[in-house]
């Protein structure tokens, strides 16, 4: 009986050791070595670059392939420099060929304005009374012409008759006869004695007309 038992007792023991041998291989590998591949799987080899929104900087992030770890490094952003907008150029310089071509025509059209003009000069006994440009005016008589000059200067004319055919009879005080029977005003244009009245000879823009106070009118 005792022999039954040992032999119960010693079938259970192989039993048992037989369990834990088989419990010992189907024990799962150490947690620690799946986390070591797992990491070793996400991690990359290639360089990876994140762009930093607030700062403006780029930060590079370079993995190791050894340990899996990421170190950065941070590089500020080139500055860029806008180019110069064609469309704006384009713009200024046409604004700037404007300028020029309005300046130029102003310039041209004070010229044109300044030679449209009549010279007008009125000689007395002792020298010349006055000298003036007065503006030309279509259909201008030579009398025309030398009232406007006598105003601008602020003398006086006298005559006699129409605007068509006026006689002048003195001018800043000066008057005929004053010295002799014969002596008056005469006029010329173009230093050319006119064969019609002052009121009926019609000027061309740049002439020139001269009063002149002779002694003799007849020569």
């Amino acid at each position: 009986m005792k022999r039954l038992i040992s032999i119960l007792l010693c079938f259970l023991i192989l039993t048992g050791c037989t369990k834990a041998a088989v419990s010992q291989q189907k024990e799962p590998e150490p947690k620690q070595t799946q986390t070591a591949v797992t990491e070793t799987k996400e991690s990359p080899v290639n360089e990876n670059v994140d762009t930093n929104k607030g700062t403006g900087k780029e930060e590079v992030k370079e993995i190791s392939k050894a340990t899996g770890k990421t170190t950065g490094k941070t590089a500020e952003a080139p500055t860029l420099k806008a180019a110069p907008s064609t469309n704006q150029e384009k713009q200024a310089a046409t604004v700037n060929s404007a300028g020029e071509s309005t300046k130029e025509s102003a310039q041209k059209s004070e010229n044109n304005e300044a030679a449209k003009v009549v010279h007008i000069k009125i000689e007395g006994m002792e020298g010349t009374i006055l000298e003036k440009d007065v503006a030309y005016a279509s259909d201008m008589t030579a009398f025309d012409a030398t009232l406007a000059a006598v105003e601008k200067a602020g003398k006086t004319v006298v005559y006699s008759g129409g605007k068509s055919s006026p006689y002048i009879q003195g001018i800043d005080g000066l008057f005929e006869k004053d010295y002799g029977d014969m002596s008056g005003w005469i006029y010329h244009v173009n230093n050319v004695k006119p064969a019609k009245s002052s009121g009926k000879y019609v000027l061309n823009v740049g002439d020139s007309v001269l009063w002149k106070y002779e002694t003799n009118c007849l020569e």
